[in-house]
């Protein structure tokens, strides 16, 4: 029974060579707040601990069928249970009064706001799940105190977990197991949740997708000015969402996979207005007439083009046609052929006359044309490169971001 001559330092047993089995058990009730900078997760459990003391008992009947009572943790001694995550101790008051049975069972329950580290798997996020510990075990009485889970079933701790389970709306439970190690002498219970995307999805991931759509649709606007300062916006409206994934992320190895989409779409879009800029150097310089190079006709206009299936405009047909002309009426012409011919003579001088006029206003005519066309033909051939340049750029664009988007999606999905 009861009384003065108790110990609360030395540990009770018959034989100091007889271990003390020590029973735990938490019920989680809410998960308060995950801090993703910190890495470290706060939790509201309900603990429960018991022990037997060999040395109170007392028979029920000699004190009207009392079979337990509460008293103070002054009167006994208790074992000294050590969490190994903890970081900040509880400040609110500790519950200090156990039920003690007639047979020596004590038991403690008391609620408990623990502060404890977590080590956060983030590649997924947000459609990540992530497992932080509670290890119980003793420091002081190591070999001496034998730590035992109450319920070493993991579904009936994960059934009596979920029926308590209050859910703040961050995180849900997905189940706890239960770890026995008895070389190390703890008890592990290891909880897995799952996090609430749905607030993530609505401010991160649509806006950024949609950010990236607009990108690629503004490709089709045929202004370069105005197509680079469109994705100058785009490119510092999209810098604001880096900033944000980047102040809800901790400093981790293993980046996410969201912030690797956006470290690419950022690159991809820098990549699109260096090729806007770069068109747009090649129709500023079909302003100064510069005779285009060889090399480019060869590569872009010619071969380029084709692939890409960009019309290139043939300035030498109308040149062919009035050579071939020309040649024509040098041939059939001459006054020696149409005087074989069963007119006057005459007559036959003054159509070979008209028809040296005409060929003469032709010849003059064509030379005219071709030096009037010099310009356009510059142009239209400095543009012509520029469309393929701007095409292909749209291109690997748009491939890239594809694959990109693949990725992603096939990471979330695993």
């Amino acid at each position: 029974m009861l009384n003065s001559n108790l110990s609360v330092t030395v540990r009770p047993t018959t034989h100091w060579e007889n271990a003390t089995d020590v029973h735990i058990d938490i019920t989680l009730y809410s998960i308060i707040r995950m801090d993703m900078t910190l890495q470290s997760i706060t939790t509201y459990i309900w603990l429960e601990m018991s022990w037997r003391n060999k040395l109170i008992f007392w028979k029920p009947e000699n004190y009207c069928e009392m079979k337990s009572i509460i008293v103070p943790d002054s009167q006994f001694w208790k074992p000294d249970l050590y969490i190994s995550e903890l970081t900040k101790l509880d400040e609110n008051p500790m519950i200090s009064y156990y039920q003690v049975n007639h047979d020596g069972l004590i038991v403690q329950t008391k609620p408990l706001r623990i502060v404890s580290t977590c080590n956060l798997d983030i590649f997924k996020f947000p459609f990540d799940t992530q497992t932080c510990n509670l290890t119980f075990t003793t420091l002081v009485y190591q070999g001496e105190i034998i730590m035992y889970p109450k319920v070493n079933n993991s579904e009936n701790a994960t059934k009596q977990t979920k029926e308590a389970f209050v859910s703040k709306g961050a995180w849900a439970l997905i189940n706890i197991n239960v770890i026995h190690r008895e070389k190390e002498n703890s008890v592990t219970y290891m909880i897995s949740l799952q996090r609430n995307a749905l607030k993530y999805v609505i401010n991160l991931v649509i806006p950024t997708f949609f950010m990236m759509f607009v990108d690629i649709f503004s490709m089709f606007i045929q202004s370069y000015e105005t197509r680079f300062n469109f994705k100058i916006i785009i490119v510092l409206g999209f810098s604001m969402l880096l900033l944000i994934l980047n102040d809800m992320l901790p400093n981790s190895d293993s980046p996410p996979i969201l912030g690797i989409f956006c470290c690419a779409c950022m690159s991809l879009m820098i990549f699109s207005i260096a090729g806007c800029v770069l068109a747009s150097y090649v129709m500023e310089l079909s302003s100064k007439q510069y005779k285009i190079p060889r090399w480019i006709k060869t590569y872009l206009l010619n071969n380029l083009a084709y692939v890409l299936r960009v019309k290139v405009e043939d300035v030498t047909d109308l040149e062919m046609a009035i050579s071939k002309n020309k040649y024509f009426y040098r041939l059939h012409l001459q006054p020696d052929v149409i005087t074989k011919k069963s007119h006057p003579k005459i007559k036959v001088n003054l159509q070979v006359k008209l028809l040296k006029k005409i060929l003469a206003e032709i010849v003059k005519f064509h030379e005219e044309w071709k030096k009037s066309i010099n310009k356009e033909d510059i142009e239209s051939e400095w543009y012509t490169a520029a469309v393929v340049i701007d095409r292909l750029i749209f291109i690997i664009y748009l491939l890239f971001v594809l694959i990109v988007f693949i990725i992603l999606i096939v990471s979330w999905a695993k």
